[in-house]
């Protein structure tokens, strides 16, 4: 059995996108213990440190044979867009029906170094070889991540027309622009894949049935990243206040947003003689949550800089009675462990995440849009509110944690009935289902 993974992250470098790899890989290792795991990486190092066992396929030859500009590189810089476009589609078609016609001009073109040649044979007879081809979990079927999106696509149409079954877990979709070239190609691919497993409803559940898609093949199971988190939730609340703010494109935040929050926190940090502690999720959370929390704390950096691997950030919101976040895994960690959330998002991307966050947990995730005027007091009452019921509203949080997860499992259950018809998964379906009641029975005690 031999399975190819596709991935949020190939970097490894978020530490939400990590956990949702290592869950993907630990639950597809469980289905099939024998399993030749591979995975697109560009970080082979970091690859085998989360997910050892692994088999690392370099990123470059998964660039060199989907991007769209691989074959002409910098001249589509000076072409005019329609004929750029053209040739991207040309490129697409010749990919589909001819691939050794591509494969035969990209090496004589002369532009491929003999390192990424190799990479090249070495991703197409991963594809080629696979018994299934996974798309683990993430948030880019979106447009601002059409980088990542497109070439994703073209992986699972790669699989799909060698008659490779497919499937996609823990994803969110949305927002999107219908009238983009993403929402195209979603309605030309997202049909044919085997099962998609969905992080949240709200969004991207009608996002994928307007593509498409048999309602048959779609699931909606929560964040896969949710059980790593659940499985080390303690008996009680922690005291702390986690905080994460995140600056970047999709979240179209800037400085500003520092002396906006700063009051706020600072000041409910003091009347509830709580610690204020970071919650990097990716390395370039740090400068904003440091810049954030100036003279809140002495050392942001430094101890946030230890917060390398899943476990240490999920070990670390542990200690939170409430969690105050702009990144959505630190959200995912909190409300895992029955830890209550204050979502801040400004971008429809962000908005768009916490609010079906919120509504796959319930009551415990508040999401606070950044574009109030009185951000200031509405926070305040926010970060009040989710203190005071902190209590009583983790039972429900955990409640919902263990459906999800519960869900998940069945999902991977689902596609392995369908590599295996024959019942060669069946044993370890059961064990799975059987261990997986088990922790619902636990959450609801």
């Amino acid at each position: 059995m031999r399975i190819l993974v596709d991935c949020g992250d190939y970097r490894c470098g978020n530490m939400g996108d990590v956990a949702m790899l290592q869950v993907a890989v630990g639950r597809l290792r469980e289905l099939w213990p024998s399993a030749r795991i591979q995975v697109i990486t560009w970080d082979p190092t970091r690859l085998a440190r989360y997910c050892p066992g692994t088999e690392a396929i370099p990123g470059s030859g998964r660039v060199a044979w989907l991007a769209d500009h691989a074959l002409l590189g910098r001249v589509h810089h000076v072409l005019p867009a329609p004929v750029s476009r053209a040739l991207v589609d040309a490129k697409g078609i010749v990919r589909r029906r001819w691939p050794q016609v591509l494969n035969v001009a990209l090496r004589v073109r002369g532009a491929m170094p003999e390192d990424v040649a190799r990479d090249l044979a070495a991703f197409r007879s991963s594809v080629a070889n696979a018994d299934l081809v996974v798309v683990a979990g993430a948030g880019g079927l979106t447009d601002h991540a059409v980088r990542w999106a497109l070439p994703v696509l073209e992986l699972l149409d790669m699989a799909i027309r060698q008659g490779t079954p497919t499937a996609m877990f823990g994803q969110g979709v949305g927002p999107l622009d219908t009238e983009t070239l993403l929402p195209a190609r979603m309605r030309k691919v997202l049909p044919r894949v085997d099962l998609i497993a969905l992080r949240e409803g709200r969004l991207s559940l009608p996002l994928v049935l307007q593509s498409g898609v048999d309602r048959h093949r779609v699931r909606v199971t929560g964040d896969d990243a949710i059980e790593p988190a659940f499985r080390v939730r303690g008996d009680t609340l922690g005291e702390a206040i986690g905080i994460n703010i995140r600056l970047s494109f999709s979240s179209g935040l800037d400085s500003q947003i520092y002396e906006a929050l700063r009051p706020a926190l600072s000041s409910f940090a003091a009347r509830r003689h709580a610690p204020l502690i970071p919650l990097p999720i990716d390395a370039s959370d740090i400068d904003s949550i440091r810049s954030l929390l100036s003279g809140c704390m002495a050392d942001v950096a430094g101890d946030a800089a230890s917060l390398d691997t899943p476990e240490a950030v999920i070990r670390r919101v542990s200690a939170c009675r409430i969690v105050v976040t702009g990144a959505y895994h630190a959200a995912v960690f909190a409300l895992s462990q029955g830890i209550s959330v204050v979502c801040l998002a400004k971008s429809s991307y962000f908005l768009g995440k916490f609010r079906g966050l919120a509504e796959q947990f319930g009551d415990g995730c508040t999401v606070v849009a950044l574009d109030a005027a009185d951000l200031g007091s509405r926070l305040g009452r926010a970060m009040n509110a989710a203190w005071e019921r902190s209590e009583s509203a983790r039972p429900f949080l955990l409640s919902a944690a263990a459906r999800q997860i519960e869900a998940g499992h069945q999902a991977y259950n689902d596609v392995a009935a369908l590599i295996s018809p024959k019942g060669a998964a069946s044993s370890a379906v059961q064990a799975h289902s059987s261990d997986h009641e088990t922790v619902f029975s636990e959450a609801r005690r």
